[in-house]
């Protein structure tokens, strides 16, 4: 009897879920070939403490899900920054936009988040949108450099910036769509403006001078930064067998996408904590893990 093949799994997405599938396949089967494909340049972390990490609460090493040596030490491909541009599902191929391609026996998606900014000037210095540890990483850099700082977005995580920069002695504007309780800020409490929203970033070339609001008032500006998760994007999979919706891939119960061995888990196929999704991307690997039991034993 021909010795049976060993199984690659490719996971799409260095997320809570996407590492945790990646960390049970590999202590379960250290013989399989698992890859992980990060959307950014960095190691895996928990997004959710990334407010923490910001303000200076908690360590960079504290959000981070492993380390280097986690990868060489199960023999895992991680591959960072890997763009994904499509999936052929009857093929059983992953093609990444460094014309890169990729096979697979069993494929997780368990990513695919963009930052969504469609304002003109966003392209001007000192724009940033809180989005992933890069960003942080940043905009801690920017508590030391002077001038007006204009915060907006997700409620909590704008409260949580104006209180960083405000602590840090800047003058803060702080814009919410909605009314809220903004008392007992660190520092001098930013002028906070409700009921409106940045139409324009205004300046010369790449230089950032000031925004216009919705009311069509000017707010002087060195730095502007947009609190957004992004918004999920599964474009790279439209087109073949599985369904997408609002943005995401619809699953069955079992977390399969459409396609026997595809399955969609964490932010890929609903909104999710970093908890709920852990524990779907080691759902995920179990499904894999059954799957593939199941043929072993078909074939005994």
């Amino acid at each position: 009897m021909p010795a049976q093949k060993t199984p690659e799994v490719l996971i799409i997405g260095a997320t809570n879920a996407g590492f945790a599938a990646c960390s049970s396949l590999v202590a379960a089967k250290p013989d399989w070939k698992v890859t992980l494909l990060a959307q950014d340049d960095d190691l895996p972390y928990n997004c959710d403490l990334l407010p923490d990490y910001l303000e200076g609460k908690i360590e960079k090493r504290e959000i981070m899900l492993c380390e280097e040596s986690f990868f060489s030490g199960h023999n895992v491909e991680f591959t960072r920054p890997a763009a994904v541009s499509g999936i052929d599902f009857s093929r059983q191929r992953v093609y990444l936009r460094n014309n890169r391609r990729l096979a697979y026996d069993y494929l997780i998606i368990a990513g695919g988040r963009k930052p969504a900014l469609d304002i003109p000037g966003k392209n001007k210095e000192g724009v940033f949108v809180f989005f992933g540890l890069s960003d942080a990483d940043e905009i801690r850099r920017r508590l030391s450099i002077p001038g007006n700082v204009v915060v907006c977005g997700r409620a909590d995580d704008s409260r949580r910036l104006a209180g960083l920069f405000s602590s840090a002695g800047r003058t803060v504007k702080l814009l919410l769509k909605e009314g809220g309780e903004f008392s007992n800020l660190p520092g001098d409490n930013p002028e906070v403006l409700c009921g409106t929203d940045i139409e324009e970033i205004i300046g010369e070339g790449k230089e950032l001078k000031a925004v216009r609001l919705s009311g069509g008032k000017i707010v002087e500006a060195a730095s502007v930064i947009f609190c957004r998760r992004g918004n999920p994007c599964m474009d790279f999979a439209a087109g073949g067998e599985a369904k997408i919706e609002n943005g995401r891939i619809k699953t069955g119960g079992n977390l399969r996408a459409g396609v026997d061995n595809v399955f969609a888990c964490g932010e890929a196929a609903a909104e999710s904590g970093a908890e709920d999704a852990r524990l779907q991307g080691i759902r995920a690997a179990d499904e894999i893990l059954a799957a593939e039991s199941g043929k072993t034993e078909a074939v005994v």
